[in-house]
């Protein structure tokens, strides 16, 4: 299964400025898409806290 590609149109970035708004982003993969699954997958951050 070849993975998402899904672009943003031109026309949908018209009048948002010089930030692009988070619905209007847009997805490409150049690979298969990972099924993850979330009992098995866990993440860890470390670093200074402020």
């Amino acid at each position: 299964m070849r993975g998402t590609n899904a672009e943003t149109r031109f026309a949908a970035l018209l009048g948002t400025g010089y930030q692009t708004p988070n619905d209007r982003f847009f997805v490409r993969n150049h690979t298969s898409t990972p099924l993850l699954d979330a009992a098995d997958w866990s993440s860890r951050f470390q670093g200074l806290t402020a």
